[in-house]
């Protein structure tokens, strides 16, 4: 999930989980996350291994795990 941010330089789009607030984030925290990275897909990360669409449809599902397990 991406937040898009006006910047200085142009639309950027920026993980939830860096929006987040540390309360909210809290919770995410008590049910076994260790940190925001581990809920981030990074650019570079995304970038090595791209998706393929058909329209508005993924039609692969790359190699990154793209969900997590919480307590």
């Amino acid at each position: 999930m991406a937040v898009r941010v006006a910047t200085p330089a142009g639309w950027r789009l920026i993980s939830y989980f860096d929006v987040m607030t540390d309360s909210l984030f809290q919770s995410y925290l008590s049910r076994g996350v260790s940190s925001r990275n581990q809920l981030i897909i990074t650019k570079a990360e995304r970038d090595a291994d791209s998706l393929t669409c058909d329209g508005e449809t993924f039609t692969s599902d790359g190699h990154l795990e793209n969900w997590i397990s919480l307590n």
